[in-house]
């Protein structure tokens, strides 16, 4: 009788264990992405880094808008969903579905089609419809600060970390904001741990057979054009002998033309002074699409809603071959470097800008890109991390396992 009553016990427990388990991986993919949300325009800088930061939707970090609202249902709570997406980033783990259930895919933030690949990619939470499942769960406890975040890449390869920096203030700080005494012990730091800054083209030419590149190489990138790169990074980077890449949006460029001002707090580059940057030798120029850093109709460049892959295709070369000729023909550069405004692209952009001429793209996912001989697929998906305002220099490159001790 006491073995009966034990092992009926036992099975008891066994049942309750696996119904919790189904419950967890419902309660996961029932979390599987959300539809970022536009805002109406402002002209103020620190607005319109505010309104990048509901894009980009995360704590700290700019990548896949996955802590807003969803479409069509409530969110789950923030603090929980970043850690589950850390530990989903960190596994790796993930199983595909069949394209037709998925109505909604990671980062996208329109319903899509039936196969009028409108798929939308962002932030490294999915890609063509993967999702993650149940055994996930179990990891939701990871701490997204801890300094072992970042997994060491193949030994096979250069690791390559990429900074994302946007603008630079001495009035405030924030998401997409960093003071220039920030920025310059941040550069310090790097060099202290033995790192050089490299430009993008060294790492195409290493790929390309060509060249070496230096033991621990890392690429400083600052997104939109913000006339403070040129007043407070560039000294910055001459007195400390750096090398960084500057991602301009050329509408951007002729509306600082036409209002003919140029304050930190909220202009942005005219076209002489992207030539500037680039005479100084200490900058790359690289395209953010001429009129497509938008939040409204076209989120970025992904698809509008219907949208055929041939329309889209020239869309995009009609938008982004636009500053291109801007920048040859104003600024005395033709960029083979592009980076997504907020991350989002579709699964047909990257070739499109394959075929434009583009040699390496910037994304907004995270992680350290691993570099190799050849492998051309990684320079067209780079990953990168923002640097924020409100973290120590410390704080932020122990999250990519810079840490102080070495």
């Amino acid at each position: 009788m006491k073995r009966f009553v034990y092992l009926s016990a036992v099975f008891f427990l066994l049942l309750i264990f696996a119904a919790g388990a189904a419950g967890c991986g419902a309660r996961d993919n029932a979390y599987d992405g959300t539809a970022p949300k536009g805002a109406a325009p402002r002209s103020a800088q620190v607005d319109e880094l505010e309104r990048e930061a509901r894009v980009y939707g995360y704590k700290g970090l700019s990548n896949s808008g996955a802590y807003e609202t969803r479409r069509g249902g409530g969110s789950a709570p923030k603090k929980h969903r970043a850690k589950k997406q850390t530990a989903e980033r960190q596994s790796g783990y993930s199983r595909r579905i069949p394209d037709k259930s998925a109505r909604y895919n990671k980062g996208s933030a329109e319903p899509q089609g039936n196969g009028d690949d409108t798929e939308r990619h962002s932030g490294g939470i999915g890609y063509d419809g993967l999702v993650v499942g149940a055994p996930l769960a179990a990891l939701a406890a990871i701490d997204t600060d801890k300094a072992d975040d970042v997994k060491a890449p193949r030994s096979d390869g250069v690791p390559l970390p990429i900074i994302m920096y946007h603008s630079i203030l001495k009035s405030r700080s924030g998401k997409f904001i960093v003071s220039p005494d920030i920025l310059e012990r941040d550069m310090l730091f790097l060099q202290k741990h033995g790192y050089t800054t490299v430009f993008t083209q060294e790492v195409i030419d290493y790929v390309k057979g060509k060249g070496e590149l230096p033991d621990k190489p890392i690429i400083v990138t600052f997104d939109d054009g913000y006339f403070n790169n040129l007043h407070y990074a560039l000294p910055i980077f001459e007195r400390l002998g750096l090398k960084g890449v500057i991602n301009v949006v050329g509408h951007y460029a002729d509306k600082a033309i036409a209002e003919n001002d140029t304050n930190p707090n909220y202009s942005h580059l005219t076209w002489e002074q992207t030539r500037q940057l680039k005479d100084s030798g200490r900058f790359e120029i690289g395209n953010h699409t001429y009129d497509m850093h938008r939040q409204r109709g076209r989120l970025g460049v992904t698809k509008l809603r219907g949208e055929c892959s041939e329309d889209y295709r020239k869309a995009l070369e009609a938008d982004i071959g636009r500053l291109q000729k801007n920048l040859t023909e104003k600024s005395g550069v033709t960029p083979n470097v592009f980076a997504y405004p907020f991350g989002k692209y579709c699964k047909d952009t990257p070739q499109i800008l394959k075929d434009m001429g583009f040699e390496a793209i910037f994304t907004c996912n995270e992680g350290i890109n691993n570099i190799r001989r050849g492998d051309y697929d990684t320079l067209l998906a780079l990953k990168r991390y923002n640097r924020p305002g409100g973290k120590s220099t410390e704080r932020f490159f122990s999250k990519l396992g810079i840490r102080s001790e070495e």
